[in-house]
């Protein structure tokens, strides 16, 4: 088990090549530190790379609820790009929320809000 040593507090760490062809860090002063073995970092690191693709997602559904105060934007490449990677997402909440008054769509917060529990389930699965 490959074990990382990581300080809270200090600057200076030594790096230690073990014989047995493990490394560790060293500290060279008196601080705590933190040790977290590879299983726990690469979790960190999905659960990292989960929060970031759902966020990606949750910011292009805003420029959509932005951009769809300017029509006359939706002619520019960019952002059909953004309409193409939403439509399929919003358009199932869509069907579920008739926009009120046929002018109010409240769909995008609906998927907002499913977006940040969907993250939250998969956080809490890891």
């Amino acid at each position: 088990m490959t074990l990382f040593y990581f300080k809270l507090w200090a600057l200076r760490l030594k790096f230690i090549q073990l014989s047995s062809g493990q490394s560790i860090y060293i500290m060279t002063e008196k601080i705590s530190t933190v040790k977290i073995d590879r299983e726990k970092e690469v979790l960190l690191e999905a659960k990292q790379i989960i929060h970031l693709l759902f966020s990606s997602y949750a910011f292009l559904i805003l420029i959509r609820i932005v951009l769809s105060y300017f029509p006359s934007l939706h002619r520019y490449r960019v952002f059909r790009m953004v309409f193409f990677y939403t439509n399929p997402y919003l358009n199932l909440f869509q069907r579920l929320i008739p926009p009120i008054g046929g002018v109010l769509d409240l769909s995008p917060m609906a998927a907002l809000l499913s977006l940040r529990l969907g993250e939250a389930l998969a956080l809490k699965i890891l």
